[in-house]
């Protein structure tokens, strides 16, 4: 009987130092994936305030394009006006001409 209880002893010792070194794993497993979970947190935050800056200076240069567009626009309108109004006063000028010859 003395036999058996030393190899139950070995046997309870060995499963416990298993456990033991099994949990220390688990243990460290799970940090592990709380530190990815956090830097994936991390990183994706990062990243959308990325995003939402990029989306920011695309609606400022979307904003400035138009008014470019809107004051090239009334730009081109006041020259084609102007210049309208030069050929009108070339042609009636020439005209005056042309009846007084």
């Amino acid at each position: 009987m003395g036999e058996v209880t030393k190899q139950v002893k070995r046997v309870a010792d060995a499963a416990e130092k298993a456990i033991v070194e099994q949990a220390g794993h688990v243990d460290d497993a799970v940090a592990e994936a709380k530190k990815i979970r956090a830097d994936g947190a991390n990183k994706a935050e990062s990243m959308k305030q990325d995003v939402r800056s990029a989306v920011q200076v695309a609606r400022e240069k979307l904003a400035l394009a138009g008014k470019i567009s809107g004051e090239w626009a009334a730009d081109v309108r006041a020259t084609t006006g102007e210049w309208r109004k030069q050929v009108s006063a070339a042609t009636r000028t020439a005209v005056d001409a042309f009846k007084k010859s």
